[in-house]
């Protein structure tokens, strides 16, 4: 290739790059709710001048070279190479932090998400960004070394930015970094038993020969990849619900509402795990039900709440008995997939279940609170009646009086996030049944929304005085 065309893909590049930091340019005059948004905005600003300094670099060259190395080989390779970076890398930053502005995402919410991913992934800080498509997802990477790699960004549908209770479901997504770290360790042995496990139900097929390698190599290959996918879901899954209990629960009934629960996995939905057979892992696994006992006792204490907290234990039981959660039906569609090596894949994955819910617990261990502890189950009954009443759940009242200087002093409790979450459940169940009633005093949901959400706000400030 002569020099004229190196320089003029240079060109093209070099366009690229200024096009590339005039968004970034945009970005430094938007709002956004915490520090880490602003940093990164920084950082990937120099990441594009730092592109921008070697491209131009190599056109210098090219013109002052008398010679081009190999006929242009190596400067072209020097050119894609920038490119790839900016288009690959850098450049889809920019959509994901047009959805970080704070007028974007629930920006009171933000300052908790960050406080809970502190004691998930203390070494990566969390950016939780919306965007038009109805799904929770993470995107992190495995190296931190680089600068932008120390952040991780958590999407979350921008038509349900206030839905705070839904918003559970971003402790499955803070989970997904420190999945890998338990499939690893197994995955060595799993694929050899796999393998033997793949011989010796095909036995048509001769591994001695080219044929015969090759399906059998598909065979495992499949069954690692759905292995693997299954487990991370279910990790993540009952991570989440040791966190936030039935709030967790009642969120992924929300999020699920209009999918099949029995959809099998396969290449067509990225090998992801039937939602029945998710649902009976959690509800068997990280549900504690003398946790849920306690808490419909403790709401029971409270006369003006008694009846909403019977409801609300029959909606879960309902719920439970509806879906048939105590039940194996999700177990046995897994066990027995057309597809041998899903089947295959499933079997290995219910031999790991107790270990894997040992490794999430080795987690949930760390974290600051959960929907279990007793302070939080006392929490909750309070936070109902504040919503009861129209008031942000924020906190628990706590006065005290000095006889001696005749003052009195306020120092509240701050509401847990698990404790604002499971209350916030508890009143839309209550909503839900009552939507029937005449004359039933009961807040709309927006406004329902926005007491949560303040209440996590509040609770923060609390916490930091």
């Amino acid at each position: 290739m002569d020099e004229s065309s190196i320089l003029s893909l240079a060109n093209i590049v070099e366009n690229e790059y200024l096009a590339f930091l005039n968004h970034v340019k945009k970005l430094e005059v938007f709002e956004f709710p915490t520090r880490a948004c602003v940093d990164f905005v920084l950082s990937l600003k120099s990441e594009g001048e730092d592109g921008l300094r070697k491209i131009r670099r190599i056109r210098r060259e090219a013109l002052s070279s008398r010679r081009l190395s190999n006929n242009g080989t190596l400067e072209i390779h020097e050119v894609k190479a920038v490119r790839v970076r900016l288009i690959q890398s850098l450049a889809p930053y920019i959509d994901w932090l047009n959805g970080a502005q704070t007028q974007k995402v629930p920006w009171s919410f933000i300052p908790t998400a960050e406080r809970f991913a502190k004691g998930i992934i203390p070494k990566i800080k969390p950016i939780l960004y919306s965007e038009n498509r109805y799904n929770y997802r993470i995107v992190w990477w495995e190296n931190s070394r680089k600068k932008l790699h120390r952040y991780c960004f958590v999407s979350l549908p921008s038509l349900h930015r206030t839905d705070v209770l839904m918003h559970n479901l971003i402790g499955h997504e803070l989970f997904h970094p420190k999945c890998r770290q338990f499939t690893k360790g197994l995955e060595n042995v799993v694929a050899s038993e796999i393998s033997e496990e793949c011989k010796r139900i095909r036995p048509d097929l001769d591994p001695n020969t080219l044929f015969g390698q090759n399906m059998l190599a598909q065979m495992n290959k499949t069954s690692m990849r759905a292995w693997e996918r299954a487990l991370h879901e279910l990790l993540c899954d009952m991570f989440c619900t040791e966190l936030f209990g039935p709030a967790s629960l009642l969120g992924m009934r929300a999020y699920t509402s209009f999918s099949d629960w029995m959809v099998p996995p396969g290449p067509e939905n990225n090998f992801y795990p039937p939602l029945q057979y998710r649902f009976e892992v959690v509800w068997q696994k990280a549900i504690d039900k003398h946790s849920l006992d306690n808490l419909c006792n403790e709401i029971s204490k409270h006369d003006g709440i008694h009846s909403i907290g019977k409801a609300f234990r029959r909606e879960v039981d309902t719920f439970v008995a509806e879906k048939a959660l105590d039940s194996t039906g999700g177990f046995d569609l897994v066990n027995s997939l057309p597809d041998s090596s899903l089947s295959i894949a499933y079997r290995k994955v219910n031999d790991v279940m107790d270990d894997a819910h040992q490794y999430v617990m080795s987690y949930v261990n760390k974290m600051p609170t959960t929907w279990k502890d007793e302070r939080v189950l006392a929490q909750i009954p309070h936070l109902v009646i504040r919503l009861m009443n129209g008031i942000p759940p924020s906190e628990i009242p706590n006065f005290s009086f000095d006889a001696k200087k005749k003052m009195g002093k306020y120092s509240p409790e701050a509401a847990e996030l698990p404790a604002i979450l499971i209350a916030g459940w508890i009143y839309q169940v209550h909503r839900e049944l009552s939507c029937a009633k005449r004359n039933a005093k009961l807040l709309p949901f927006e406004t329902l929304c926005r007491l949560l959400l303040k209440a996590c706000e509040d609770s923060e400030m609390i916490r930091s005085n």
